[in-house]
C-alpha cells in the first residue's frame, strides 16, 4: 500500500492505481481489514486525480461508513479529511464547512500529530474561505511540530500552503521561502505531486527565476520539471512517433482528432477537466464533448480506459519501466 502512495507523490498515477489495487485485493484476502481501509483513501485520491470524481466520492463515502462500522475512529477520521478535500476541490465549501463542525477538530492554535492530516485539510479549506490570518496560524503551528516528529512528506505540503497564505497576505519573499524549503525536501525523493495538486505554478516560476545557476541548494531541474506539467508538457518529455499514430488510428473506426490527442495527453499526466480546460484554453462543456467523443472512438467508459487504451494502440508513449 505505501508503493500507491509514493507512486502517486512522483506523479505515477497509472503505476500508483495498478499497485493500490493489487494490494487491496491482497489484504483482502488476508483478512488485514484496517489496511484495506487505509488503502482505498489512496485508491479515491487517484480515482479523483484520474478524473473520475463522482467515482472517488462514492469510493471515499463507502469507506468512512465501513471504518464507522469496524470502530476505527482515527481511521474514520483520515477518509472524512479525504472526502472534505475533494468536495473543496468541486467547489462545495459548505460540505466542507460540515465536516469541520461534526470532526471535533482542535483549536486551529493547537496542532496535533494524531490528526495532522485532518488539520491540513481544515488550512485548505480556511485558504479556499480566503481566511488567511486563521489558516497562518493552523500552518504555522503544524510546522512546528511536523518538523519536531520528522513527519517530512505533511512538512512539504504544510509548506507549500504556508507559500500560498503568505503571499495572500502580502509577503511575496516569505512565500518564495517557504517554497524553497519544501522543494529542498521534495526534490531529492522526487515527491513532485503536492506542487502539482495546490497551484503554485507563478511562485515556482519566480523562485525558478531567483535560483543561481548550479544551485546546490535546490537542482533547477526539479522546477523545471514541475513548471512543465503544470504548463501541460510532460515531465518525462517523451516524444511521440506521429508514423505509429497514423498507423494506429487505422485500427479506429474514427481516428482521435489532433484536439482529442492533446487532451488524451494531459489526461494521462492526471490533470483534472478543469485544468486541461484551462490549459487548452476550453470551456467545460467542450471539453466534456471531446472526452465524450474520444470514449466513443475508443470504446471505453472512463478516464483510466482511455489511457490504457491510448496506450495499447501507441497514441501515448508506453509507461517508464
Amino acid at each position: 500500500m505505501p508503493l500507491a502512495g509514493i507512486y502517486y507523490e512522483s506523479n505515477e498515477l497509472e503505476a500508483g492505481m495498478s499497485v493500490v489495487q493489487k494490494g487491496i485485493e491482497l489484504c483482502r484476502k488476508m483478512g488485514v481489514n484496517a489496511t484495506v481501509i487505509g488503502g482505498i483513501n489512496t485508491l479515491a485520491v487517484l480515482q479523483f486525480r484520474m478524473g473520475e470524481p463522482e467515482l472517488a466520492m462514492e469510493t471515499i463515502r463507502t469507506n468512512i461508513n465501513e471504518a464507522r462500522r469496524m470502530q476505527l475512529p482515527w481511521i474514520t477520521g483520515m477518509a472524512a479529511a479525504v472526502k472534505a478535500r475533494f468536495d473543496l476541490l468541486l467547489g462545495n465549501i459548505a460540505a466542507a464547512e460540515d465536516w469541520v463542525e461534526h470532526a471535533h477538530l482542535p483549536p486551529i492554535t493547537a496542532a496535533d500529530a494524531s490528526r495532522m492530516s485532518e488539520q491540513i485539510s481544515q488550512a485548505h479549506l480556511l485558504i479556499a474561505k480566503r481566511n488567511y490570518g486563521d489558516a497562518f496560524t493552523l500552518l504555522s503551528g503544524m510546522r512546528s511540530l511536523a518538523e519536531q516528529c520528522e513527519r517530512f512528506q505533511n512538512l512539504i505540503e504544510i509548506d507549500i500552503l504556508l507559500a500560498v497564505t503568505v503571499l495572500a497576505l502580502g509577503n511575496p519573499d516569505d512565500a518564495l521561502v517557504h517554497l524553497e524549503k519544501a522543494a529542498c525536501l521534495a526534490a531529492p525523493e522526487g515527491i513532485i505531486r503536492p506542487f502539482i495538486d495546490i497551484d503554485t505554478v507563478d511562485l515556482a516560476g519566480k523562485l525558478r527565476q531567483s535560483l543561481a545557476p548550479g544551485s546546490e541548494s535546490l537542482p533547477i531541474s526539479f522546477l523545471d520539471q514541475i513548471l512543465a506539467i503544470k504548463n501541460g508538457a510532460s515531465g518525462s518529455d517523451q516524444i511521440i512517433d506521429t508514423q505509429k499514430i497514423a498507423a494506429n488510428q487505422i485500427k479506429l473506426v474514427e481516428p482521435i482528432s489532433p484536439r482529442e490527442l492533446e487532451v488524451l495527453q494531459l489526461m494521462a499526466m492526471g490533470l483534472s477537466n478543469a485544468e486541461i480546460a484551462r490549459r487548452l484554453f476550453l470551456t467545460i462543456n467542450t471539453l466534456k464533448a471531446h472526452t465524450n467523443s474520444i470514449y466513443g472512438k475508443l470504446d471505453v467508459h472512463s478516464r483510466m480506459q482511455a489511457v490504457i487504451r491510448a496506450r495499447q494502440l501507441g497514441l501515448l508513449p508506453p509507461l517508464e519501466e
